[in-house]
């Protein structure tokens, strides 16, 4: 092996360990994105859903209370957009259960709904100067549960959110701590590694040193012993 192959082999180990530590920072990202990730879809998203879907019952809510009130209630077009819009997003939770109890919860929000749209629909067919009573005494208390329903939702993926992300700060800094260990001991070992194969390539010229200098003191009997077919044992 010729001493330019030997001096790059020497640097072999210093290569291997930073390739080591950027695999190791690549996986520790990764984790940490996948851990973002699942706080976003599991949890972030049924809490939109849920202000959504509560939004769109407060919109139809009204809706009735312009009816009860005797004022114009504007297109009724406008009703049909907000329940779809409160479907599609129930729908959508129903799709998106990550919580014990959530299944539940959205059972009770789905039977809510159900409930709150035969109100609505009662007073959308009752005559106008009929529809105060049934406005205070049916509509109003089928739309707090609906509210109540949400709010269950919103509450347990809020609590699942802060849990996930504290537990996710903390992975974090586990990794963190690993990978500073992790690197200072690949850096160590490589720097090792190189000093014990740098140390080896330049024993010859140790060697010949000590021969010069004995050559150089008249021992001209003196021979250097060097293995190898490299320059400097030729």
């Amino acid at each position: 092996m010729k001493l330019r192959s030997k001096l790059l082999l020497a640097q072999v180990p210093l290569a291997v360990a930073l390739v080591l530590v950027g695999y190791g920072s690549r996986r520790t990202i990764a984790a940490m994105d996948l851990a973002s990730q699942d706080i976003l879809k599991d949890n972030y998203l049924s809490v939109l859903a849920a202000q959504r879907m509560r939004d769109a019952a407060d919109a139809v809510a009204r809706f009735a209370a312009a009816k009860a009130a005797g004022r114009p209630t504007g297109d009724a077009a406008a009703l049909g957009v907000e329940r779809g819009v409160f479907e599609h997003e129930l729908r959508f939770q129903e799709s998106n259960i990550t919580e014990a109890g959530e299944r539940e919860m959205t059972a009770r929000l789905r039977e809510s709904w159900r409930e709150y749209q035969a109100r609505i629909d009662e007073m959308v067919r009752a005559p106008a100067a009929d529809s105060a009573a049934p406005y205070f005494q049916r509509v109003v208390p089928a739309l707090l549960r609906v509210h109540r329903a949400t709010g269950d939702i919103l509450a347990i993926n809020q609590d699942a959110m802060v849990r996930k992300s504290n537990r996710a700060r903390r992975d974090a800094e586990r990794m963190n701590g690993a990978m500073l260990t992790a690197t200072i001991a690949a850096c160590l070992l490589g720097i090792l590694a190189s000093t014990i194969l740098t140390t080896r390539l330049v024993r010859p010229l140790s060697i010949l040193g000590q021969a010069v200098r004995r050559i150089g003191r008249g021992d001209l009997v003196v021979r250097a012993r060097v293995d190898g077919r490299d320059e400097i044992a030729e």
